[in-house]
């Protein structure tokens, strides 16, 4: 088992390298999850307002 202060070394870098790889995919639109969070958003409203008109 790791000590505590290992963890929070590792733990530390982990959460840089996540930031880091956040702030990359959402400036590349290229990536799946960035064109996807873009996506959703983009089209999430207008279902939305679409499906009272469809019944």
């Amino acid at each position: 088992p790791l000590t505590s202060q290992e963890f929070e070394v590792i733990r530390r870098k982990a959460g840089a390298s996540w930031q880091n790889e956040t702030r990359w995919s959402n400036s590349c639109m290229t990536t799946y999850e960035g064109s996807y969070r873009k996506k959703q958003l983009d089209e999430f409203p207008g279902s939305r307002q679409h499906e009272p008109q469809r019944t």
